[in-house]
């Protein structure tokens, strides 16, 4: 590796792998660096001191701070809106992610688990309007997560629709009061203490 520095400064101003006959002025200085080392640290580093020897030439460096390091001092810092934003956002995600991971309802008597994900929330609205439509309906079978399928009585699962509605409810509405706390939030802390 070739590098430049300025006489004035003490800093690298060009690298090159190869030297394509650089032309060096009075206040530059033109060094081949064969140290693998001080290679890596010559890419790495953003600040830095250079080492000279008594002929004047580089023998390392003092790093002051690395590429990586200045990178993330200068990240954007996010505004308290864009960090409201996220944080309503992650209470979106875990809201959904519960109602989806199913319900409990005791509609037969003894407390099972209820699946609610997309295709079942489908299947429950079917089966409603299966038995607005059809009043004869009396035994609807249906799956538990817990025991496989079971027979529910009209009534029994009309109540399991109930629970199922309450329990979607329930936690929709959760999430907008969280919400409504999040916005009224003044400081970054204030946000980042609400959690689902």
């Amino acid at each position: 590796m070739f590098i430049v520095i300025n006489k004035v400064t003490n800093k690298i101003i060009y690298t090159a792998g190869e030297n394509f006959g650089i032309q060096v002025t009075e206040d530059k200085l033109l060094q081949e660096i064969t140290d693998e080392v001080l290679i890596n640290k010559i890419e790495s580093s953003h600040d830095y001191v250079l080492i000279f020897d008594e002929e004047g030439n580089v023998v390392d460096m003092n790093v002051l701070k690395t590429w990586e390091q200045w990178q993330q001092e200068n990240q954007p810092i996010p505004s308290l809106s864009e960090i409201q934003q996220q944080k309503i956002l992650e209470l979106n995600t875990a809201c959904n992610n519960l109602i989806l991971t199913g319900f409990p309802s005791s509609c037969t008597g003894i407390e099972h688990q209820y699946k609610f994900d997309m295709e079942y929330q489908a299947n429950f609205a079917q089966q409603g309007v299966m038995l607005s439509l059809d009043p004869t309906i009396s035994t609807v079978l249906w799956p538990t997560s817990d025991e496989g399928v079971r027979p529910h009585s009209r009534e029994q699962f009309i109540r399991l629709c109930q629970d199922a509605q309450t329990w979607k409810a329930t936690n929709t509405y959760r999430y907008f009061g969280l919400k409504a706390q999040v916005l009224s939030c003044e400081t970054v802390d204030a946000v980042n203490a609400i959690v689902w």
